[in-house]
């Protein structure tokens, strides 16, 4: 029903202007929630309107504009105080009345089910053609006060290849939509970091050290900076948004998304830190797909800059790549210039390899079979070790003596079993290459259970980690 432009709900009793209708009815808006659970509210009485409604008039009860009144109480009641367990129909005064009242005539009851029956659907048709009416009398006012708009002038098509004369040309497909600018592509070092899997990700900067990771000034040396609880427990979170980014951050637009001075701004009103935009994915909350499915984004077609966009995220994570891998090379050698230069030597010195101890052996033979690595026995299938892992085995590497490892190696998980073995994980390679059993509390590193990588030396790794 409306009243002065508005429409007036009859469950909330309120008026609601006619724009603000959808959101008053349509069950994803909060402020639709009232009206539903007043229209389930009400669901039950209305049913018993339907069914028993024949019974108001032999209660000597009139029902006028919406209000129901008895002559045993004047007072005006709505359908719902009329109803119920503490109702007016269940009320004492009401029943005392009843009984008042003389015997109904016989067939009296049938006829009322009978009347009854014929002027509930009469009473609903009338009121579908009222909000007809009402509907249509408010399209053709504002269809009278929109602007005119000028009719279209023809333009001349170009001519289209189409088969021969003689055969059906078919329909012609509606012209597509004119293409949207392209956003701004994310800007790595600007807009998000620049990490590599396996380096510390610490560098200089402005005469001091940064942390890539962390995104702070590091206070101190590097070796204890990346050994903080803090810095440990980011970087893993840090390295897979930075792989997940890799392979999406182009595209993210096409959710609403825009990455910028190392935050993200969601077009459904999230903002957060970069990295936290995958970890939990943040496209995948409710929030965000309810306000997707309202966005003309689903719909959006192929744009032609975007095949362009992608060759230029992956160039700029290519180059990346490339510029870590060149300024690491004068510092780390690589495995086939290692293997050669291992081979050189043993045999100027002409020593054969089963002379050599176990550990040097067992790399020497690596190498020379130009194998970049292998994992420590029976450890093959263990998954990369969580935040979790590298805490409790850190923490569990110091209450027994044994120091930390130097990137990019880190104690990676702590066996509570009898033997209360710790296991080094290998960042670079992404296997557990060490294993330090400590029964009774002592370490007693063995060199036939170790792995072989070019960043291990179980010598080394040894004299640190036990006798």
């Amino acid at each position: 029903m409306q009243e002065n432009g508005k429409v007036i709900c009859k469950f909330c009793c309120d008026l609601v202007e006619v724009p603000c209708l959808r959101m008053h009815l349509h069950p994803h808006y909060k402020e639709a929630k009232r009206h539903r659970s007043l229209q389930q509210t009400w669901a039950e009485p209305i049913e018993w309107l339907k069914t028993s409604g024949w019974q108001l008039e032999s209660q000597r009860i009139r029902c006028e504009n919406g209000e129901f009144r008895c002559k045993c109480n004047p007072k005006p009641m709505n359908l719902y105080d009329l109803r119920g367990e503490a109702g007016h129909l269940q009320s004492k005064k009401h029943k005392d009345f009843l009984a008042s009242l003389p015997a109904p005539e016989p067939g009296a009851e049938a006829m009322q089910r009978e009347a009854w029956a014929l002027k509930m659907p009469s009473a609903c048709e009338e009121h579908i053609r009222c909000l007809v009416r009402q509907q249509t009398s408010r399209a053709k006012a504002v269809a009278a006060r929109a602007p005119k708009a000028a009719p279209p002038v023809p333009r001349p098509m170009p001519p289209v290849a189409g088969p021969a004369a003689g055969t059906s040309t078919g329909s012609r497909e509606a012209p597509d939509q004119a293409p949207m600018q392209e956003p701004p592509l994310p800007v790595m070092g600007k807009d998000f970091p620049r990490l590599v899997k396996g380096s510390s990700n610490v560098a200089q900067k402005d005469g001091g050290l940064w942390c890539s990771i962390c995104d702070i000034v590091v206070k101190g040396d590097e070796e204890t900076h990346i050994r903080t609880k803090g810095h440990v427990s980011y970087e893993t979170i840090a390295l897979d948004a930075y792989k997940k980014l890799q392979a999406c951050g182009d595209k993210l637009w096409r959710e609403g998304v825009a990455i910028k001075d190392k935050n993200a701004e969601c077009s459904c009103g999230k903002s957060l830190n970069w990295w936290q935009l995958f970890e939990p994915n943040h496209i995948e909350t409710k929030n965000h797909m309810k306000w997707h499915r309202n966005s003309d984004l689903p719909d959006m077609k192929t744009m032609p800059w975007e095949e362009a966009r992608r060759r230029r995220w992956q160039q700029a994570f290519g180059q990346s790549d490339g510029q870590q891998e060149s300024a690491a090379a004068p510092c780390e050698p690589s495995a086939s210039s290692s293997t050669q230069e291992v081979s050189r030597k043993i045999a100027a010195q002409q020593v054969p390899s089963e002379v050599l101890p176990p550990a040097k052996k067992q790399r020497v033979l690596a190498e020379a079979s130009e194998e970049t690595g292998r994992a420590a026995p029976n450890t093959a299938e263990y998954p990369e070790p969580s935040t979790q892992d590298l805490a409790d085995a850190s923490k569990n590497a110091e209450n027994r003596g044994v120091p930390q490892l130097k990137a990019p190696l880190t104690w990676g998980y702590f066996d509570k079993g009898k033997a209360k073995t710790l296991y080094a994980w290998c960042k670079a390679c992404s296997f557990y290459v060490g294993v330090v059993p400590c029964p009774g509390g002592i370490p007693s590193p063995d060199a036939a259970e170790q792995g072989v990588c070019r960043h291990f030396d179980f010598d080394s790794f040894k004299s640190s980690s036990g006798k």
